[in-house]
């Protein structure tokens, strides 16, 4: 309303000369201020009533005291407790109930001055003419509040809109319609008044309203002449509305726009805060990719060592492993080796003269048909079966031992693979092992058996020359048949009666020591 002091409100009150102004809504004070030069200019009084005045109370006191007075009340509770006023100006709560009644208090003040004074009010025009506006709707009557809400307005929309006005400020949900607005509490009370008023709206910056009554006007020459250049023509009318509807569009665009550059200088803010946290970051991690080229480095190195020392642990594996292959391999020989040689001693035994002669001599004992020796068959089948598992461990388990011992010294073995070797070998010299202790074992028994014996006993104490030599048998002769009954006899007793054989005893421990000790050797 300030911004039409120059226009309408200055002329005017200089046409009234007021002694006493009410204001009804300061708000920031620029009209205040217009308000108090006049005052002081003209020796009048300023009352102002505002709840919630935005500038500094205590200092605007200090610097109107005796010209200027400030109720911090609503209207409808200060109106009726100021004296006689002159002119009202009424830019307050811009809706229904508080205007009508505001009026109502005016015309009650009438009734005992018995003068009408001149009001002049804001938003005879769009955004509030013809639609509420509540700055707090607990201070309304609930009967006379509209259904509103915080949400914008744009002309020409009777709704609310997100893309309007006053976005911040409860606004009734549906514009025109019964007690709705500020102009139509303004003609609500004309149509209840007693006296003859006439209302001039003066069209622009939301429009402003005079209401004067008849008596003034014809009283003061001056007023009317003013009021009279207010009432603008039908054409000039029109043009001020489109100029006006511009305006508010221009003024909604350029709110729209100061939205926008607020939202995106936020959207900025938050860009420039993640720009600023993104730098951090980056230097963060500049800081500790250094660190990590640094320990990755160091990795290197390492890597680089652990690969030399694995390189040449892998190297002396590989020697150790071969060595042991080799003794392995020795150890195999050798028992193959005794093997071989006991199979041949056990072989030659089994076609010895000593065997056949003793064979034949308890055969042909009377005394000892029931007690037969060893049984020739049984033990040739034993030494069969022990010379056939020879053969195959001699000419393909061995062999093929072999060869997997030098494939395995040529690779390059890893644990797992020596491990699986060492694992046949142990298996392989078990069973030569057990071999040669079978193999003992059969000599040991064959040279223990009586047979053996008594053919070695004979052959030993007859001579050798007498049993080997190739004659016919009539030569053996008498001699040969006395001294075969002699050797016979004196050793008889003891075959009977089952006396122990000392020398085949020795022999056959021997045998078996020596065995054992080479099999033990090469074990260990």
């Amino acid at each position: 309303m300030y911004r039409l002091w120059h226009v309408v409100t200055r002329p005017i009150l200089e046409a009234v000369r007021p002694s006493h102004i009410v204001e009804i809504g300061s708000e920031f004070g620029f009209q205040t201020e217009l308000l108090l030069n006049f005052c002081r200019t003209h020796g009048a009084k300023l009352t102002v009533i505002d709840p919630l005045p935005q500038f500094d109370v205590s200092a605007w006191r200090a610097q109107n005291d005796g010209v200027g007075t400030l109720r911090e009340q609503l209207s409808l509770d200060a109106l009726p407790h100021i004296a006689d006023f002159d002119v009202i100006l009424i830019d307050g709560d811009h809706n229904w109930y508080t205007v009508y009644n505001e009026l109502k208090l005016v015309e009650a003040r009438k009734r005992t001055s018995g003068r009408w004074p001149l009001v002049l009010f804001h938003d005879a025009g769009w955004p509030y003419g013809r639609r509420d506006m509540y700055y707090n709707p607990e201070t309304i009557p609930a009967e006379h509040r509209h259904p509103h809400e915080r949400a914008g307005i744009a002309p020409g929309e009777a709704g609310t809109t997100e893309e309007g006005i006053n976005r911040t400020i409860y606004n009734a949900s549906r514009e025109g319609g019964a007690r709705n607005g500020v102009l139509t509490a303004v003609e609500d009370f004309m149509k209840e008044h007693e006296g003859s008023l006439q209302l001039i709206v003066v069209p622009g910056l939301s429009g402003v309203g005079v209401l004067v009554s008849d008596e003034a006007l014809r009283s003061n020459t001056a007023l009317n002449a003013v009021v009279d250049a207010l009432r603008l023509p039908a054409k000039a009318r029109e043009l001020v509305d489109i100029t006006e509807l511009q305006r508010w569009k221009a003024e909604m665009a350029a709110t729209q726009s100061t939205r926008k550059l607020a939202k995106r200088e936020k959207e900025l803010e938050a860009v420039q805060e993640r720009l600023t946290a993104a730098r951090a970051d980056t230097k963060r991690l500049q800081v500790q990719h250094s660190a990590l080229e640094k320990e990755c480095a160091q990795l290197k190195r390492e890597l680089s060592h652990t690969q030399a020392q694995r390189e040449q642990l892998l190297e002396l594996a590989s020697r150790l492993i071969s060595r042991r292959v080799d003794q392995e391999g020795e150890e195999l020989q050798n028992l193959q080796q005794i093997l071989t040689a006991q199979l041949v001693l056990a072989e030659q035994l089994l076609v010895s003269r000593r065997l056949k002669i003793g064979q034949l001599v308890l055969r042909c004992s009377l005394a000892l048909v029931s007690r037969v020796g060893v049984d020739l068959e049984a033990i040739k089948l034993r030494l069969l079966s022990l010379q056939q598992e020879a053969l195959m461990l001699s000419g393909d388990v061995i062999p093929r031992v072999v060869k997997a011992g030098e494939v395995l010294k040529a690779a390059s073995p890893s644990q797992e693979s020596g491990e699986r070797y060492f694992q046949w070998i142990r298996e392989v010299k078990a069973r030569l092992i057990d071999m040669n202790t079978r193999t003992a074992a059969w000599l040991g028994e064959t040279f223990s058996s009586r047979d053996y014996w008594l053919g070695d006993l004979l052959v030993r104490r007859i001579g050798h020359r007498v049993l080997l030599r190739s004659v016919d048998e009539r030569e053996w002769g008498p001699r040969y048949a006395a001294a075969l009954e002699t050797r016979f006899r004196q050793f008889e007793g003891c075959l009977l009666h089952d006396a122990p054989n000392p020398l085949s005893e020795q022999s056959g421990a021997a045998l078996k020591r020596l065995s054992h000790a080479a099999i033990s050797a090469i074990c260990i």
